[in-house]
């Protein structure tokens, strides 16, 4: 069984192996397609980009959401730009406890087994990611 430990030190390595034109998307198996919770993380300029599923794509009665956790830990809130929760920093380390961090707390994703990371690269609109990496597989055991 995977620890949440485990799942940030994946998240860490693939932030780091990311290249230009590349993005993250950390997805939670919740057994319903279409309605799990997920993150995301993007380079931009020098710094990391992160998102976080906000209850416009993913309703609080479905999956429970800290919007209080959220903004005490330097996520901002949606807006008129942004439609998920959103922050950066400079630090890959610190952009996949981030990420982790803000499913497992503020979703409620318990289950580190329930986790995949992909990496997609980004295409010109109205395109979007195309999938090249899945890391469920890769999870390492505690």
């Amino acid at each position: 069984m995977s620890t949440t430990f485990d799942l940030v030190t994946l998240v860490e390595q693939v932030i780091t192996d990311l290249l230009p034109g590349q993005f993250l998307t950390l997805d939670y198996d919740s057994g319903d397609p279409g309605r799990e919770p997920y993150a995301q993380l993007a380079i931009e300029f020098d710094e990391y980009y992160l998102e976080v599923v906000s209850e416009h794509y993913l309703p609080p009665t479905e999956w429970p959401l800290n919007t209080r956790w959220l903004r005490s830990h330097g996520w901002s809130c949606p807006d008129e730009s942004t439609a998920n929760w959103w922050r950066t920093t400079s630090d890959a380390h610190l952009a996949a406890r981030a990420l982790v961090t803000a499913l497992t707390t503020a979703r409620a994703c318990r289950e580190p087994d329930r986790f995949s990371v992909s990496i997609g690269t980004f295409s010109p609109p109205p395109g979007g990611g195309k999938p090249l990496l899945d890391t469920r597989d890769q999870m390492v055991a505690a």
